[in-house]
């Protein structure tokens, strides 16, 4: 059974693609803990407590919505709960990609690797079971073969000693397969122990009746790189050092904004259309600065260079200038109206908000000083998942 893999003191990790159904999977699996009366506190990162009762969850879990939690807040909480004499034993948190380090390590796997370090302190400190579910990079989508295997995982090295057991699901009807060789895929879920300190490595068959949700939408990232990749203070670090910090294409990135793009790309395999004005070099300068620099991935594309910059009131044949500011915000919205078909969702990463109301949802602002954070990468994701 796959709750003897459940034990107090130990760490399980439930990790998946998008898609493929892990909160329902978690939920269905809280409630089943709540029968057998064990206390289960959910904590909720990546929707609110209204979207998660659409999924009719058990009453009877304690969830918790706030955002960005750390696992001294989960500490806290459970601590809370305890003092009102309800005593916490199993906790549930979904999802690990959008936990806060109680250090920025200025690398997300070590980041991750940390938050798993607190959490099996947290699982073994107050005697309970502590359950994380993940994302998985989408190389398992890119294989032949899809089922997920453990370098699909995006942890920091040494996590093998952290965590107790690696639970992957998946449903082979998810990428079209009808029949394999183990029949019929209709409904089924695999539930793969691919990793497990003290219990045997096996696979369990599941009856998940609920509808597969594709998310196969394309996804774009405008990307500009003033602020973004070329952030200020690693520019003073060069100086410092005495180091020169331009080449042949201009500034040089950040190599940690450069990891931040890569674990964005990596999540959500969107393309990459550039909105800088570096773009005005061309696009053969811009693909050679790409594999230059060795940028994760490939330049798809770049948005059009605004050149007409007047109009003409209708009403009184007055001749009137568009902003200069509103010209990148313009750009997208061409490119987007020329190459993209909805549904669609992107995301806008630059440093000045120079964006119409209707692109605000998607914006998310970075400081010139830092360049893309991995707090940052983060709430693109979000936005690029919704």
């Amino acid at each position: 059974m796959l709750k003897d893999y459940l034990k107090k003191k130990e760490l399980t990790i439930i990790a998946a693609r998008p898609g493929m159904g892990k909160t329902t999977f978690a939920l269905r699996l809280a409630s089943e803990l709540c029968n057998e009366q064990k206390s289960v506190l959910y904590c909720l990162l990546e929707m609110d407590k209204e979207k998660l009762a659409q999924k009719h969850y058990d009453s009877r879990i304690v969830v918790d919505d706030t955002p960005c939690q750390s696992v001294e807040h989960i500490r806290t909480t459970i601590h809370e709960n305890r003092e009102n004499s309800f005593s916490i034993s199993i906790v549930i948190v979904d999802y690990l990609q959008l936990m806060n380090a109680s250090c920025n390590y200025k690398d997300r796997a070590k980041d991750l690797y940390h938050i798993l370090l607190d959490l099996k302190k947290l699982a073994e400190d107050d005697n309970i079971s502590v359950i994380v579910t993940s994302q998985l990079s989408r190389k398992a989508d890119m294989r032949k073969n899809h089922r997920p295997i453990i370098e699909d995982l995006i942890v920091y090295d040494g996590w093998k000693d952290i965590v107790d057991n690696v639970i992957f699901l998946y449903r082979p009807e998810y990428y079209g397969i009808d029949t394999d060789d183990m029949g019929k895929t209709k409904n089924r879920m695999e539930i793969i122990v691919a990793h497990s300190q003290k219990h045997p490595c096996r696979t369990f068959l599941y009856n998940f009746d609920t509808p597969i949700v594709k998310q196969t939408i394309p996804t774009y990232l405008f990307l500009d790189f003033d602020g973004v990749l070329n952030a200020t203070n690693y520019a003073k670090l060069l100086r410092k050092e005495g180091i020169d910090h331009y080449d042949e294409f201009g500034a040089m990135f950040d190599p940690q904004t450069i990891n931040n793009l890569k674990y964005i790309i990596e999540y959500t395999g969107c393309k990459i259309v550039l909105s800088s004005t570096w773009r005005n070099e061309g696009w053969i300068k811009m693909q050679a600065l790409w594999k230059d620099r060795n940028l994760p991935d490939e330049l798809f594309s770049m948005t059009p260079i605004l050149l007409g910059t007047t109009y003409k009131d209708a009403r009184n044949g007055e001749m009137l200038t568009i902003p200069e500011h509103n010209a990148k915000a313009l750009e997208i919205q061409a490119w987007l109206h020329k190459y993209a078909t909805p549904p669609f969702q992107y995301v806008i990463l630059d440093d000045e908000n120079i964006f119409f109301q209707s692109q605000q949802e998607h914006l998310v602002k970075t400081d010139e000083n830092d360049g893309l954070t991995i707090q940052k990468a983060y709430e693109a994701i979000n936005i690029l998942n919704r």
